[in-house]
């Protein structure tokens, strides 16, 4: 029998259907909500980018601080740890590379954390060097929900929310892991 762990998580778009600041005051009623179970319940929490973190210190410390908090116990555990989740498609390759080295560089100087899992729940494709990207950035593995596909007859059908490793796509896998 296996045992199966359901994380929650909450995605956050800078801006997508509605405005920056309209997200950031729903990240703030949901994280407020998710903070008042996690004192009710035991069970954890992921947060995938560091930008809503460093917004959300600015303008809400006390929210901030209740999650630097759960973070440091282990409750919320921070995925990914860029600065926002880009498109790897779109950007240049320098682009991408900041975005990982100032996100994780804000969660090692805030929380003492190491992020080693890269967390791409909402791109639309991954380039080609993002593997080698991703190892140099110090990840050990990608959880990756849109981006692979397989064809089925004249239907393209998406591989949705697995995790990877190095070996032919089986929907058991744990994690793609870079070695």
């Amino acid at each position: 029998m296996k045992t199966v762990y359901l994380v929650p998580h909450t995605h956050y778009d800078v801006a997508w259907a509605f405005t920056k600041e309209d997200y950031l005051q729903i990240m703030e009623i949901v994280l407020a909500k998710v903070l008042d179970l996690l004192q009710k319940k035991k069970y954890k929490f992921i947060i995938e980018q560091t930008y809503l973190l460093l917004k959300l210190e600015e303008r809400n410390p006390e929210l901030w601080g209740s999650l630097k908090k759960m973070i440091e116990k282990g409750r919320i555990e921070i995925v990914d740890g860029q600065y926002l989740m880009s498109d790897a498609m779109l950007p240049h390759g320098e682009v991408l590379v900041r975005n990982i080295y100032n996100g994780k560089n804000y969660c090692k100087e805030k929380f003492g954390v190491n992020v080693p899992v890269a967390w791409a729940a909402d791109g639309f494709g991954l380039n080609s060097q993002m593997p080698q990207i991703y190892k140099k950035s110090g990840y050990n593995c990608l959880f990756n929900i849109r981006s692979f596909t397989t064809r089925r007859g004249d239907r393209r059908c998406k591989t949705e929310g697995r995790v990877y490793n190095n070996e032919p796509l089986k929907s058991n896998h744990n994690c793609w892991k870079y070695s």
